[in-house]
């Protein structure tokens, strides 16, 4: 019973890892100016770590690079890679 429930845990986080990583990349796609970690997490209401864990996801697999905003060198600008 204890098994059955742990491989259940782990199936429930690993869809929920998918669906952030496909939310987080689909807000991406869709702005005009490339946003900033912090447009992400602010339009989901998710920690920075989760999103910087999202983001280092997506760029270690080649889908994102990141820029320095010209205006704010605080700012990491999302750029999407052609796949």
């Amino acid at each position: 019973m204890g098994e059955e429930k742990d491989i259940e845990d782990k199936v429930q986080q690993s869809i929920s890892n998918s669906l952030m990583i496909a939310n987080a990349y689909g807000y991406i796609a869709n702005q005009i100016t490339p946003p900033c970690a912090k447009d992400i997490e602010d339009y989901f209401g998710l920690s920075h770590p989760s999103i910087s864990g999202v983001l280092k996801g997506l760029e270690q697999k080649k889908f994102i690079a990141f820029q320095c905003d010209e205006e704010d060198r605080r700012c990491r600008r999302i750029l999407l890679l052609p796949k």
